[in-house]
C-alpha cells in the first residue's frame, strides 16, 4: 500500500508445524528468488488447516522483506485453528411398521435402530408417547452412549385389541441440537392369526384357503399360513400342534410369527437364483420353551419340483457373522435339511391322498439353524432361506402351478426325542 516497491525476500514455510501448511503462494519465486511488489499490487499466500485429531493448535508464520536501501523487515503473524467434533445427528425412519398381530392373541415384535450420523456422541434421554394399550417397548438406548456411525435398539412389541390399522407415536428425545425431540409414528395391523400374512392373502391361497387340507381355513389359525410368491405360485407352512414327549404335560399349540417373503437378500448368494423365494418366520415355542427344545418340520413340494438343496442366511455357533451356509443335516448337531423325496400324504378329513416331494428341516432352540443362537428364549429364529430345486421336463409353470410347500411342525419335544413317524410317512424319513 505504500509508494515503494517491496520486495519479498524470505517466507519461512518450513518452520510451519501440521495441520498447518501452505497450498500455494506467489510472493516468493521458484527457486528461492525474491519477489517484487510494485505499489497498489498485491500477492497472495493459501494457508491451510487439516487437523487429525480433537483440539487447539496454534503456529506463527513469519515474512522477510527488503526495503529500498536494502534494510531488511519481518512480519510474523499468528495462526490459530480449532478442530471440533460437530454435534451428534440422530437418524430414524418417520414411520415404522411393527407388523401384523392376532387380536387378542400373540403379539408380534419388530426392532426400531436408532443411528446416530453425526460426529460426536448421541445421547437418548427419554422415550416417551407410546400407547400401552397395543404398543409397548424395551430398549437399550437410555444412558448409554451410541457413538458415531453406531445405533442402539428400540424392541417394539404390538399386541392387536382390534382388527385393522391401528398406530401410535414414540418421541424420543435426545441431545442432538436440532432435532431434540424426534417423532416416529408406529403403525401395527390386527388380524385372525398370529403369522404376520393378511387374511385377505391366506384366503386366497390354494385349496380355498385350506393350503395343508386340514379343513379349516388357514387365516383362522396360528400354525398354518399361505402366501403368495407371484405368478399364481403359494407357499404354505402348515405346523402341527406340539406333541411334549414322555410325561411333560399335554399338547400344546405352536405358532408361526412374522411370516415373509423377502424382497432382496443378501448379495453373493451361493446360487444364482432361488426359484421358489427366500423367506422368513419365526416360530413361537410354547411356554416360552426350555432349553434343547427341538423342532421337527416337513417342506411338501409339487412332484415335479425336485429340492437339491437348503441354504440359509445367518449365525452360526462356529461363526456368529451372517453369513450363507449349507443347511444339510448334521449328525452331531442333530440340525439341518434331509431331503426324503417322495410321500403320499392322506387328507386330514380321510379325503384325497397327495403325492409330494418331501424335505425335513430339523432345528434345536439356540443351535445351529437359529439365527439368534439363543436357547431358551421361546422362539426359533429363521431369518433368510430358500431351496435349490431341479424342474422335471414337462413340468407346468405359472398360474396354473400352486407351490404347495408345507412346512410341517412334526414336534416340539424335550431333550431331543423325536417321533419316528407321522401320518403314515415312511420310517426311513426321519435321520
Amino acid at each position: 500500500t505504500g509508494d515503494e516497491v517491496l520486495n519479498v525476500s524470505a517466507i519461512d514455510s518450513n518452520a510451519i508445524n501440521a495441520p498447518f501448511s501452505i497450498q500455494s503462494e506467489n510472493c516468493f519465486g521458484s527457486p528461492l528468488q525474491p519477489v517484487s511488489i510494485t505499489p497498489t499490487a498485491s500477492c497472495t499466500i493459501r494457508l491451510v488447516f487439516s487437523p487429525t485429531v480433537l483440539g487447539q493448535f496454534n503456529e506463527s508464520l513469519l515474512i522477510e522483506y527488503t526495503g529500498q536501501s536494502g534494510e531488511v523487515f519481518s512480519v510474523t503473524y499468528a495462526l490459530f485453528g480449532e478442530a471440533s467434533a460437530g454435534p451428534p445427528v440422530i437418524s430414524v425412519p418417520a414411520k415404522f411398521n411393527v407388523g401384523i398381530s392376532q387380536i387378542d392373541g400373540i403379539a408380534t415384535q419388530e426392532k426400531l435402530l436408532v443411528t446416530n450420523i453425526g460426529n460426536a456422541s448421541l445421547k437418548i434421554t427419554n422415550l416417551s408417547g407410546l400407547d400401552a394399550t397395543n404398543f409397548s417397548q424395551v430398549n437399550d438406548c437410555i444412558d448409554n452412549v451410541i457413538a458415531v456411525n453406531e445405533f442402539c435398539t428400540i424392541t417394539v412389541d404390538y399386541a392387536a385389541s382390534d382388527f385393522g390399522l391401528q398406530s401410535t407415536t414414540l418421541t424420543i428425545t435426545s441431545n442432538d441440537p436440532e432435532n431434540s425431540s424426534t417423532t416416529v409414528i408406529l403403525n401395527g395391523f390386527g388380524d385372525t392369526d398370529s403369522d404376520g400374512v393378511l387374511s385377505a392373502i391366506e384366503q386366497a391361497g390354494p385349496n380355498q384357503g385350506d393350503g395343508n387340507n386340514d379343513g379349516v381355513s388357514d387365516d383362522l389359525q396360528n400354525n398354518v399360513v399361505s402366501f403368495e410368491l407371484g405368478q399364481g405360485l403359494f407357499l404354505t407352512l402348515a405346523a402341527e400342534d406340539a406333541q411334549i414327549a414322555e410325561n411333560l404335560g399335554a399338547p400344546s399349540e405352536v405358532a408361526f410369527t412374522r411370516v415373509k417373503l423377502l424382497d432382496t437378500i443378501p448379495a453373493e448368494a451361493p446360487i444364482t437364483s432361488f426359484d421358489y423365494g427366500n423367506y422368513q418366520f419365526d416360530i413361537n415355542l410354547p411356554n416360552n420353551g426350555i432349553a434343547g427344545d427341538a423342532v421337527r418340520m416337513a417342506l411338501f413340494f409339487p412332484i415335479e419340483v425336485k429340492p437339491s438343496a437348503y441354504y440359509r442366511y445367518g449365525s452360526t455357533p462356529d461363526n456368529t457373522e451372517p453369513h450363507w451356509y449349507n443347511f444339510s443335516f448334521d449328525a452331531e448337531t442333530q440340525t439341518g435339511a434331509v431331503f426324503v423325496g417322495e410321500v403320499s400324504i392322506p387328507s386330514e378329513l380321510g379325503g384325497t391322498t397327495i403325492s409330494r416331494n418331501m424335505v425335513i428341516l430339523n432345528f434345536i432352540d439356540g443351535a445351529r439353524g437359529d439365527d439368534d443362537l439363543i436357547a431358551n428364549n421361546g422362539k426359533i429364529s429363521h431369518s433368510v432361506g430358500g431351496v435349490e430345486v431341479q424342474v422335471s421336463a414337462g413340468s407346468s409353470s405359472g398360474a396354473a402351478v400352486y407351490l404347495w410347500l408345507f412346512f410341517l411342525l412334526l414336534l416340539l419335544c424335550r431333550r431331543r426325542h423325536f417321533i419316528t413317524s407321522w401320518r403314515g410317512l415312511p420310517q426311513n424319513a426321519f435321520p
